[in-house]
């Protein structure tokens, strides 16, 4: 299928002319407009019932859960099925990296690449830009609080298993933290024999 047939073609099973311009390069992607775009071709899925559904843990074992079986638009592209919604993002965009889309409407059959957020395979976000970026340097003793110390606690007791109070402080992830207060939380957290 040409470039231009699949432009009509989606144009017409969406009901929206702009997607032809889209696809054929004439606009961009923030011309199109912010309501739903609906999908009135194929569909994937979306007999409304339960299935279950393998997913890893953060220690990554798995485990079984239940989801609902949610319609997919998709269309026949170059001798294969491929979703809608992932097809305007790379033809709109044009993406040098592997991708997961994520709507962010919450409705099955809209395809509009404005309601979608884009996370890429490994798990990773874009970064947030630098203003954005939470100060965690130089700070003082008493910025500390009993919460902030518990986790920081969780964290070094998840990464390493120290044997005494020494390997404990020598730890990067305590560095900075107040004694008084690293002793109080590994008390707190049944680990005293790390204080000694």
């Amino acid at each position: 299928m040409r470039i231009e047939t699949l432009a009509r073609r989606l144009a017409q099973k969406t009901n929206e002319p702009l997607i032809e311009k889209l696809v054929l390069g004439e606009i961009e992607v923030t011309d199109l407009p912010m309501e739903h775009i609906i999908w009135t071709g194929n569909a994937d899925g979306g007999t409304n019932t339960h299935r279950s559904k393998m997913e890893r843990d953060y220690g990554n074992l798995p485990y079984k859960t239940v989801v609902r079986d949610k319609k997919r638009p998709v269309i026949k592209w170059q001798g294969k099925r491929i979703g809608v919604a992932r097809l305007l993002f790379q033809i709109a965009t044009k993406p040098n990296f592997e991708f997961r889309l994520k709507s962010l409407c919450g409705e099955d059959m809209c395809v509009n690449p404005l309601h979608r957020t884009v996370e890429q395979i490994n798990g990773q976000f874009a970064p947030p830009p630098p203003e954005e970026a939470p100060d965690i340097g130089n700070r003082g003793d008493d910025d500390w609080t009993f919460e902030e110390g518990v986790e920081i606690a969780e964290m070094m007791l998840t990464e390493n298993t120290p044997t005494c109070w020494d390997e404990v402080v020598a730890l990067p992830i305590t560095e900075g933290m107040p004694e008084d207060l690293l002793r109080e939380v590994l008390i707190h957290l049944n680990k005293e024999h790390l204080t000694r």
